[in-house]
């Protein structure tokens, strides 16, 4: 008991102080271009537009996204729809999107825009606000009222409960991926570049992280147990983009994990170093789980393990629930 109402007075602390800094951080986005784009319907479904609020501040899906040939992750966008057909019809209830590490909203939005609930989860203050002011742009009225099935909690997903520091870049980020390897590479700049992509840094080694990666300190964060936050749903699909914090926030969500079909994120060498772990770490978590693993159509599953073990490896993978089990209230 004491330690429950230990963690509730600790959210209540963040949540106060969040509330404060909010403004300071909303100066960061506010000038933002609205655009359009078409929802990844299926084949031969009426088109559905949405607007999305583009933040101005350079970054690399903001940028990528005011370039307008299709948005962000195009192809990994539409594999995420396809998926949550495969659950049910636009308003099922049962089918709920979990976008962890939302930022500036573009899978949340793209999702909700068809018809499924999500729930989302962004350390970065800023992105929070770029994606509901987003989700309620008037165009976004679907139906009478704003694209009504999104919420955005401000936590990062840990594997305890601490407070820890959002950092983003202040030198210029840029990823290469070809033939499925990823290499990030970092230019000193006179300008903040990736300034949106939130990196959740905890413990005593987050100084040293800060220092070699260039970033800067914006705010701290709350973590927070996925397990604790959707105790009572079983999500359909969840997506993490969290910038090598991957392993924490799973380590944090084993209960939920047994619920969800498809889980889907990104396996970077380089940032899940500065967490401490390794990307056979993370296959190791998910076979232990009962989950299999598909990377990108070019890589067979048999050269996964040794794929990961490239010093600059850098893919996107779908894992699979093998034995999913349904949450019974």
């Amino acid at each position: 008991m004491e330690d429950e109402r230990s963690t509730a007075a600790a959210l209540v602390e963040y949540l106060v102080q969040s509330i404060n800094g909010y403004d300071r951080e909303v100066q960061a986005v506010e000038n933002c271009g609205e655009r359009t784009f078409r929802a990844p319907t299926a084949a031969g479904s009426p088109e559905r537009l949405f607007s999305m609020c583009v933040p101005q501040t350079r970054n690399i899906v903001s940028d990528a996204i005011r370039r307008g040939r299709g948005g962000w992750e195009k192809e990994q966008t539409m594999a995420s729809a396809d998926k949550m057909r495969e659950c049910g019809s636009p308003g099922d209830a049962r089918c709920v999107f979990v976008d962890v590490g939302v930022e500036e909203g573009w899978y949340a939005l793209n999702i909700a825009a068809l018809g499924y609930k999500v729930i989302g989860f962004e350390a970065m203050l800023r992105n929070i606000y770029a994606t509901t002011r987003s989700a309620h742009l008037p165009a976004n009225s679907f139906e009478g009222s704003a694209i009504p099935d999104i919420e955005v909690y401000p936590f990062a997903a840990g594997d305890k409960y601490e407070r820890c520091l959002v950092a983003s870049g202040k030198w210029h980020h840029i990823k290469l991926i070809q033939n499925d390897l990823c290499l990030h590479l970092f230019f000193p700049r006179a300008d903040a570049g990736n300034t949106l992509d939130g990196h959740t840094l905890c413990g005593n080694s987050s100084s040293d992280v800060l220092k070699r990666n260039g970033l800067i300190r914006r705010h701290d964060v709350q973590t927070v147990l996925l397990d604790d936050m959707l105790a009572g749903v079983s999500p359909w699909m969840m997506k993490l983009d969290v910038e090598g914090a991957e392993l924490k926030a799973l380590r944090g969500a084993r209960d939920v994990l047994k619920r969800v079909k498809y889980v889907f994120h990104e396996v970077s060498r380089i940032l899940l170093a500065d967490a401490g772990d390794t990307p056979e770490g993370v296959l190791d978590f998910w076979q232990g789980m009962n989950y299999s693993c598909r990377p990108s159509k070019s890589v067979s599953r048999t050269d996964l393990r040794t794929m990961l073990t490239r010093r600059d490896v850098g893919t996107d993978i779908l894992y699979t629930n093998l034995n999913p089990r349904q949450l019974i209230i």
